[in-house]
């Protein structure tokens, strides 16, 4: 066997240790000082509980040890039994004789008389009863009545009920209310921690013969884990792992043969990972994971470039850089007309170099000539020419006259000054999507002193804003978007609207 491989004097994980050799965590520890403590009450229940495996009984045998000298006990580790069973049972523990098969009323009795002749002699007795979640419902309600025997001072008969949390709940039953009020101390002990767990196995191994280390620190964290911290899995995990050690003939208890142990011990639900499938699958869903994260944030990176009001931003700048480079139109036809001024100038003193001097007379003909072949007036025309029409004409061709004379006069500034001609403002509007309907309440649109016209378009309403510079139109769309989270774009102020705000200009 193992024992003779491992030079181990003998199981070190065997379910039957003595009381001598118990290992007592911290919460072991305080478990007992939690029954101490209800023993030296005035009497009633105590209880203790834990999960099955949590060490209750290693506990219990500690507990035994330290009260042997001072109290009769009686320990009931089958409490599947009547009342009747049950009362026979304790007769039989505390060396009771009684004859023949007595009624529930005769042990009564008869357990009465002796907790009074012990409490003369100075001796205090005290009954254990493990796995007390089977006990039925009438069970505990005798037990209750056992404990109704006392003195001016104390209880003559303490209890102790150690088992499953499943007792708890039990306890909270209607029927066993009156049971309940009469506990006066209880303890649920936890599983194991890691170190504790690590110690464990080291104190068993020790108790065994085996000072060395025999459990590699991985095969520790393994045992803690697959065992869940419960003293009576760690025993069988540990013991299987021993005897596979044996049979591959390995000095050190590792982590595979861990998990060998677990894959054949049926009572572990909790069965090994495959390592390497593990990591296939982490990378594998780590791989996914950033891929997903990498395209949302392509997707909504170019959503934001292209969101609507930048664009119309974009584009609006992009005009307004473009009609501040290009010359304003003004500039253009007066540099067209200086020039073809000019020409005009150097023709007609060409002309008058060659040509012999004119009479005023004839001057004044050669003048209506002239402006007849310019402005294209035959003898015809003006023959059908109405008075209304006369008066028209001579109006339009008065203020072409002027503004020759202006155009001039501008070419001759432009000369001699040398300035530039600033080009025309340009407009801009906010616009808000209203909806297909028209909107009756314009509250919820309204922000600060921006004032909005709703105007119809393609069967869609829009909020406008005035006229705005481009400066004022982003400062107002931020505004809007910041402090009132309203959702606007800045439009080019449209042809259709610019002779209203001329007008208004």
């Amino acid at each position: 066997m193992f024992q003779a491989f491992y030079r181990l004097n003998e199981n070190p994980f065997s379910n039957e240790v003595s009381s001598d050799n118990l290992f007592l965590s911290e919460h072991h520890r305080e478990a007992l000082i939690c029954l101490n403590y209800g023993l030296n009450e005035t009497g009633g229940f105590v209880l203790l509980t834990g999960e099955e495996g949590a060490g209750k009984t290693s506990v219990v045998k500690a507990f035994l040890k330290q009260v042997s000298t001072t109290h009769d006990t009686a320990l009931i580790t089958n409490p599947s039994v009547t009342e009747h069973e049950l009362l026979a049972r304790i007769c039989n523990e505390l060396n009771i004789p009684y004859k023949g098969t007595p009624s529930l009323k005769c042990f009564t009795d008869l357990i009465c008389q002796f907790l009074l002749n012990n409490d003369a002699m100075g001796h205090s007795t005290l009954v254990i009863i493990d796995e007390a979640q089977h006990l039925s419902t009438a069970v505990l309600e005798q037990l209750r009545l056992l404990t109704n025997l006392e003195t001016d001072t104390k209880k003559l008969l303490q209890l102790i009920l150690v088992g499953r949390p499943e007792l708890i709940q039990m306890l909270r039953q209607d029927e066993l209310r009156q049971v309940s009020q009469r506990i006066t101390a209880r303890y649920h002990i936890p599983s194991l921690s890691q170190s504790e767990t690590s110690a464990y196995i080291q104190h068993h191994l020790r108790v065994a013969g085996h000072h060395d280390p025999l459990f590699a620190p991985a095969a520790l964290k393994a045992v803690h884990r697959y065992s869940g911290g419960q003293p009576s899995m760690i025993n069988r995990l540990c013991e299987q792992a021993l005897i596979i050690g044996h049979a591959q003939s390995k000095g050190v208890i590792d982590s595979s043969i861990i998990s060998t142990a677990v894959s054949q011990t049926p009572e572990i639900k909790i069965k090994p990972r495959n390592d390497r499938s593990l990591f296939v699958t982490l990378t594998a869903m780590a791989a996914v994971t950033i891929v997903v994260l990498m395209t949302l944030i392509l997707t909504l990176t170019h959503s934001y470039q292209n969101k609507p009001t930048d664009r119309v931003e974009k584009k609006v700048m992009t005009e307004t850089k473009v009609m501040e480079r290009a010359p304003p139109p003004e500039q253009l036809s007066l540099a067209v007309e200086d020039s073809s001024g000019l020409e005009r100038q150097d023709v007609t003193e060409a002309h008058n170099s060659h040509t012999p001097s004119i009479q005023p007379d004839e001057q004044q003909s050669a003048i209506e000539v002239d402006n007849d072949a310019r402005y294209k007036l035959t003898e015809q025309d003006k023959t059908q020419v109405t008075e209304p029409e006369t008066e028209h004409a001579l109006n339009h061709l008065s203020s072409e006259i002027e503004a020759d004379a202006t155009a001039l006069s501008n070419v001759e500034g432009i000369q001699s000054t040398k300035t530039l001609v600033r080009d025309k403002q340009s407009w801009y509007v906010l616009q808000i999507y209203a909806g297909r309907t028209r909107p009756d309440d314009l509250t919820r649109f309204r922000c600060e002193n921006i004032n909005l016209l709703i105007r119809h378009h393609n069967e869609t309403y829009y909020l406008t804003s005035q006229h705005l510079t481009l400066s004022q139109a982003k400062q107002a769309k931020r505004l809007m978007t910041d402090r009132c989270q309203v959702d606007t774009w800045i439009k080019p102020l449209p042809k259709s609207w610019q002779t209203l705000v001329a007008s208004q200009g």
